[in-house]
């Protein structure tokens, strides 16, 4: 109940009759006027955000915030690097838990699981690559960054850049809803972990095995539609800083060719990486890609389907890409992204949201 409504209430219980009554609505406008309207109550995200700026110390949170319309904020890359933003070596535990705490209401429980893991292979190839006189530091599990582009704590609309190897997470949040949530990039390498107590563990595993149980099954002339002539390329072709038109017209095998039975697959492949996002909005987006014509979104691959083989696939459709590339490492080291082609930083809801504003 806000405060007016619960002013009212105390007037007409206190005083019965007419009179009472047309008093209490002749100071509604009132009370209307005098006392604050009742906020809607932050979502978890921004309110995840609020509470990770506010918690830092003054030197943190001038590295963790950055003007909203900064260029960087339309950047993102995914090699190892010293990124803007505060990175997670500047923390104490309790910032620690924040930004985990931001992570977790950006993401599905996937998707931060997903996250947190691929930060953990980088012991693996720390280890890997270590020399008893050059230990391998640059493989770092702490060595990522946010950023917020804009205050969470004052502004209606801020981005999110979570980033570092093998992992750039983008977002924009406007009134406080999560409304874009890519460029989303994660890798992983080793894909498979071949050896200690995690062995055969894949991070990138259900988007694997989906792929190939989709390839799998087409019939002949299905697989001659899909597969691609060509050599499979060094990595994904929507690297950063690259246009999208490089990927030219949907090639491959349209999901209108498929029966009823090859379309499960085909859908979960697509939706185990929107389901990467927050529940919500993941939902959204889905949505928008089926209203967009789902049965246009086309899934193309180059190379051997073995396992070990160099790989790369994606689906690609009106408005988005989603690539897959296994080439590097003996074909055991993965980058994929998902691009969303029209609204990549929330560029096209951001113009609806300005436009609004301007009315």
């Amino acid at each position: 109940m806000t405060r007016s409504r619960a002013a009212l209430s105390f007037l007409t219980s206190q005083h019965r009759g007419r009179r009472a009554l047309w008093l209490a609505a002749a100071l509604a406008p009132l009370f209307a006027l005098v006392l604050p309207r009742a906020e809607r109550a932050p979502g978890p995200l921004l309110r995840a955000s609020r509470e990770f700026v506010a918690g830092l110390d003054e030197a943190a949170r001038t590295a963790a915030l950055l003007p909203f319309d900064d260029a960087e904020r339309q950047r993102w890359a995914f090699v190892p690097g010293q990124y803007p933003g505060v990175p997670l070596a500047a923390l104490d535990l309790a910032s620690r838990r924040r930004l985990h705490a931001v992570l977790r209401a950006a993401l599905s429980e996937t998707g931060y699981q997903t996250v947190t893991w691929i930060q953990r292979l980088e012991l693996v190839l720390r280890e890997a690559e270590s020399k008893p006189d050059a230990p391998a530091l640059h493989r770092d599990p702490e060595r990522y960054a946010l950023a917020c582009f804009g205050d969470p704590r004052s502004e209606s609309r801020f981005g999110l850049r979570f980033q570092g190897h093998h992992v750039s997470l983008n977002f924009l949040v406007v009134d406080g809803e999560l409304v874009a949530g890519t460029p989303l990039f994660l890798g992983s390498n080793p894909h498979e972990l071949r050896d200690g107590p995690f062995a055969g563990t894949r991070v990138l595993g259900r988007q694997d095995d989906l792929a190939r149980a989709l390839l799998a099954s087409l019939d002949a002339e299905q697989r001659q539609r899909t597969m691609l002539a060509g050599e499979v390329p060094a990595d994904i072709v929507l690297a950063p800083g690259r246009a999208a038109d490089l990927l030219g017209a949907p090639r491959g095998i349209p999901r209108a060719a498929l029966s009823e039975a090859q379309r499960a697959p085909f859908d979960a492949l697509l939706e185990a990486f929107v389901d990467l996002l927050q529940p919500a909005h993941a939902a959204r987006e889905l949505a928008r890609i089926r209203s967009a014509g789902l049965d246009a979104v086309h899934f193309a691959w180059l190379g051997s389907d073995a396992v070990g083989a160099p790989q790369y696939w994606r689906l690609h459709g009106p408005g988005f890409a989603i690539e897959w590339c296994n080439i590097q490492n003996g074909a055991n080291h993965v980058h994929t992204v998902w691009n969303d082609l029209s609204n990549g930083f929330g560029v096209d809801v951001l113009r609806e949201h300005l436009s609004g504003e301007r009315r």
